[in-house]
């Protein structure tokens, strides 16, 4: 008898477990985990309900994810089963969504996939959210909303007028209906999904000159809005023309095609209201208060200091003071003074930057009016004579960089000067000192898909952005366990986090998922995206979400550090906490500049790493540090 008893509970175990099994699919072939045990868990459900979905069984499906969600009614990327075992991508409410969708019933799938983003948002219930809303309008016959578009900083002639390269396109697109693409010059601006609301920034690459620009709003109802906007890229400034010969006595004019905002005379500040002329005369003091300051509409300035008058007129020739070292800006013939003469002020002939962008200003004195002037075989300006003082804005690449200016007089007289500019990237801001992850190959779902294809297709548009440092590694044999990347702080040691990519595939679709995880096993962020079927060949495009999801995610943001208590608080306007999911601890860089120049930059000293310990609008804080030396201005930028 006490034999009987044990045989009994073992043989009622071992049944129960061979009649609870996971329903065939009629349309699909038979469960592929069959030969595992089945114990009616929540995870054994949720797995049978995916198997059921793939091969198009909804109701069957939804039956089993509703006893999953009963045990479990939390969608996450990982779900604990028992003790360290965790169950990976369990999406009960979205799978559950997805199947009510295919079957018809749009409310029901609606209320499942709201659910799904508010626990755990990934873009798959994005991408299916956004046809149920779709299938919502077209059944309900609900006619399509134009989407209103607002451009931030456009005049009464919808004309965008800027300085700055690249030009900064920002704005605002509302409709009821859900925006979900909005493009500039028919170039797709990043948006992580459909909202009625959105708040863009843009940049294009434009050179200087007018360029008419589409901006198309579209939303899921079909609806689609196009505004129209001229962009004038004006990196030109003031001409300051002068026209009398006393330098007691100075007068002229200030010439801007654009208009002008204002001019300066010493401490005299005159409005010009956009008047493309505006005529001058001033005293001289011959002391460091004289200064005429020119600024047109698009924010270029043109500026002269003392002394401001330098030339001494005869009948046959003129005569410049400058010193022996300003000389050498020109080439003066040796059978008699030069006609033309070009000085540059602030830089030498061959010279420095670290600064993208420099802007050259100089001064023209000739024996006749000029014909032509122009920076690097650009013209800047029409409106000429034989004394002027011009400015320009100048795009710099890393490395070597030539500006030549040519000046034209009225009788085909000719002379040059160019400017050899080495441009160099000022040491915090260089790819050595970003936030360095290390990427391993990815987890396939199911297992027996190893495919170099992704991996490569990552580090090929990883290694075109400029907001990590990349560190690829050789994935080693671990522990088969959730936690196999707890020695992570033993091998990548130069590491401040590690990507372990998953994809999931299935018949219908890929999902990628992309969680950057610190050496402390700690989950920093996340991206994701989801490629249907008809989109799997594209992996390019889906490469480029995904990095673009990580650069919107972790923005690199600096600024200067204000003590505050025990932090060090930097100001930022581009600084948005609930825009972004920077986490509390995240590293920071203390740096100086070594020498403080507005006209070429400085480069930096970085003098220690830090973190960030609070984080509010328009600012961010980090803890304070104690440094060998002492910097009157410290600096500070997210790793």
């Amino acid at each position: 008898m006490k034999l009987i008893i044990p045989i009994i509970i073992v043989l009622l175990m071992v049944t129960g477990c061979v009649i609870q099994k996971c329903p065939n699919c009629e349309n699909g072939p038979p469960y592929p985990n069959a030969h595992r045990i089945y114990r009616g868990k929540w995870y054994d459900t949720y797995e049978c309900g995916r198997y059921l979905m793939d091969h198009n069984c909804y109701q069957k499906a939804i039956t089993l994810f509703a006893q999953s969600l009963m045990e479990n009614p939390t969608d996450t990327r990982y779900a604990r089963s028992y003790s360290t075992h965790f169950v990976k991508d369990y999406f009960p409410n979205r799978e559950q969504g997805i199947a009510w969708y295919f079957l018809g019933d749009y409310e029901k799938a609606h209320h499942a996939l709201s659910i799904s983003i508010s626990q755990f948002p990934s873009e798959k219930a994005h991408f299916f959210l956004d046809r149920v809303n779709q299938k919502k309008f077209k059944t309900l016959g609900i006619a399509p909303t134009k989407p209103h578009i607002v451009i931030d900083q456009l005049n009464a002639n919808n004309v965008l007028l800027s300085a700055s390269y690249p030009v900064n396109i920002s704005g605002r697109v509302t409709d009821p209906q859900y925006i979900s693409h909005i493009s500039i010059a028919n170039i797709h601006v990043f948006q992580d999904y459909s909202k009625k609301d959105i708040t863009f920034s843009h940049h294009l690459y434009l050179a200087e000159g007018e360029h008419p620009v589409d901006i198309l709003a579209k939303n899921l109802n079909e609806g689609q809005s196009l505004c129209k906007i001229v962009v004038h890229v004006d990196r030109t400034g003031p001409e300051i023309v002068f026209m009398s010969n006393d330098p007691s006595n100075l007068s002229g004019y200030v010439y801007d095609t654009n208009g002008l905002k204002h001019i300066q005379l010493n401490d005299r500040i005159i409005q010009c209201h956009s008047q493309e002329r505006m005529p001058f005369q001033m005293n001289l003091t011959q002391t460091s208060i004289d200064m005429i300051k020119a600024e047109d509409m698009a924010g270029n300035v043109t500026i002269r200091k003392h002394p401001i008058f330098r030339q001494t007129y005869h009948q046959t020739h003129q005569l410049f003071a400058e010193s022996s070292q300003k000389k050498l800006y020109s080439d003066i013939p040796k059978n008699g003074f030069e006609k033309i003469y070009i000085f540059v002020q602030d830089w030498k002939p061959f010279d420095y930057c670290y600064l993208p962008e420099m802007c050259i200003q100089g001064e023209i004195y000739s024996l006749h009016p000029l014909k032509e002037l122009s920076i690097n075989n650009r013209p800047i300006s029409d409106h000429l004579d034989r004394h002027l003082i011009f400015s320009k804005k100048i795009h710099l690449d890393p490395g070597v960089n030539h500006v030549k200016i040519i000046a034209i007089d009225v009788n085909g007289y000719q002379n040059e000067q160019t400017i050899t500019l080495t441009r160099y990237i000022p040491e915090a801001e260089k790819i050595k000192n970003r936030f360095r992850i290390s990427i391993y190959p990815f987890e396939f779902t199911p297992e027996n898909l190893h495919n170099s294809k992704y991996l490569n297709a990552l580090l090929t548009v990883m290694s075109r952005q400029n907001r990590f440092k990349i560190i690829p590694r050789i994935k080693k044999t671990l522990q088969k366990t959730f936690w196999r990347f707890v020695s992570l702080k033993v091998q990548d040691e130069l590491v401040d986090a590690s990507i372990y990519g998953r994809i999931i595939k299935s018949p219908k679709d890929i999902e990628i998922y992309l969680p950057l995880i610190s050496l402390n096993s700690q989950i920093l962020g996340y991206a994701d995206v989801y490629i249907p079927l008809k989109c799997q060949n594209d992996l390019n495009n889906a490469m480029k979400r995904l990095i673009k999801k990580l650069k919107y995610k972790f923005p690199k943001s600096y600024g200067a550090a204000v003590r505050q208590d025990n932090y060090y608080c930097t100001k930022s306007e581009q600084w948005q906490p609930f825009m972004h999911n920077i986490p509390l601890g995240w590293p920071a860089i203390f740096y100086r500049e070594i020498t403080h120049d507005p006209v070429r930059g400085s480069e930096q000293e970085v003098l220690g790493v830090s973190q960030i310990v609070r984080s509010e609008k328009n600012r961010f804080c980090v803890l304070q540090q104690n440094f060998n030396r002492k910097a009157p201005r410290l600096m500070v930028i997210l790793k």
